[in-house]
């Protein structure tokens, strides 16, 4: 008798292999999500490391522009040139100055320069080039004849210079706004030159080459130069936040922000003294707005920017200690968030300052 066999059928995994399956699982998948999380923090940090280095790098290049230009007076005036009597600057002492921020807070930079005053051939016509504005004819009065119309107003600051001598005014009159207000088109070819006090400007002995009447290229060049203090530099608050919900500070240029993450500015003054450079720090606020600061023939400037992130990188709050350029009490910047910072340094030497 053929005996019968029986096949006993599969049961699956038991219990014992099914935890055994689930932990590893759990293991493995515990792993990749810690990879995954840990570039997630190495790309944001990445990331703003980027944004930082590059914010430095555009806020570094724009003040170094502008500190190269101190000084600058018209391409044919000389550092001996004489200054008129009664001008608003004397640009002989001193074309970089700034305010020094107490403890560690940012300093502000004022860059006094000038540079060609460029306006329409016609403000009537949107697509008419930008081209300088030349001197024709001077007088006693102060008052100049211009090569074309223009428009401005009695807060503008100016320069004119001969090549011998050079005066630094504001216009008497106020009624040519079309530069604020393109809908007004009022403008003139002639303007007074008050200086100090609201006083005329002598301008008898400036002298208009002869070839002017024919080639205005060849006649003094009206230059601007803003404001009596300067370009100003400084860092504020942006009025926006970043992913943490703080304020985002930025560079700002004569009102205008420019440059985002820019926190802290300091800016040391460097002296010459015999064969030495000095560094000192910036003026008090009062002597600043009075116009009494003059730390002294100043040639070179250091400059430390505090440059941070947008975005937050740790998931804690972490201390920070940043050394920045101080000569007060405190030389470091302490910082408890989570953003990544840099500092970055520079030194510029001024080019028409010795």
């Amino acid at each position: 008798m053929e005996r019968i066999r029986f096949v006993r059928s599969q049961q699956g995994i038991s219990l014992i292999e099914l935890l055994i399956a689930l932990t590893l699982s759990s293991l493995l998948m515990l792993g990749v999500m810690r990879m995954f999380m840990d570039s997630s923090r190495s790309n944001a940090s990445d990331s703003a490391l980027a944004q930082v280095q590059d914010s430095a790098r555009i806020a570094m290049e724009m003040i170094k522009r502008d500190v190269r230009m101190a000084g600058y007076r018209g391409s044919c005036v000389s550092a001996d040139a004489e200054i008129t009597p009664g001008s608003l600057v004397d640009f002989s002492s001193q074309s970089v100055i700034g305010v020094e921020g107490s403890n560690t807070n940012s300093d502000t930079l004022a860059i006094l320069a000038a540079e060609e005053l460029m306006r329409p051939d016609d403000f009537t016509n949107p697509g008419s080039p930008l081209t300088p504005v030349f001197v024709t004819t001077f007088n006693s009065a102060g008052k100049i004849t211009l090569s074309k119309d223009i428009c401005y107003s009695s807060d503008d600051v100016f320069l004119i210079s001969d090549c011998r001598q050079l005066a630094v005014f504001s216009p008497q009159e106020a009624l040519y706004e079309c530069k604020d207000d393109p809908s007004e088109t009022t403008t003139a070819n002639t303007m007074t030159a008050l200086g100090t006090g609201n006083n005329n400007i002598s301008l008898k002995d400036y002298v208009v080459p002869p070839e002017c009447s024919t080639d205005p290229s060849t006649c003094p060049t009206l230059h601007n130069l803003g404001s009596t203090t300067g370009l100003i530099y400084d860092t504020r608050d942006s009025g926006r936040n970043g992913s943490d919900g703080e304020p985002l500070w930025a560079l700002f240029r004569d009102g205008e922000e420019m440059v985002e993450g820019i926190e802290n500015m300091q800016v040391l003054y460097g002296v010459r003294d015999g064969n030495n450079i000095r560094y000192t720090s910036g003026c008090t606020q009062a002597s600043f707005d009075n116009g009494t600061c003059n730390p002294g023939n100043t040639t070179h400037i250091r400059i430390s920017l505090v440059v941070a992130s947008s975005n937050n990188v740790t998931n804690t709050n972490e201390q920070r200690t940043l050394d920045i350029l101080n000569l007060n009490t405190n030389t470091t910047l302490t910082t408890n968030d989570r953003r990544l910072r840099r500092v970055f340094t520079t030194t510029i030497q001024l080019r028409n300052q010795g």
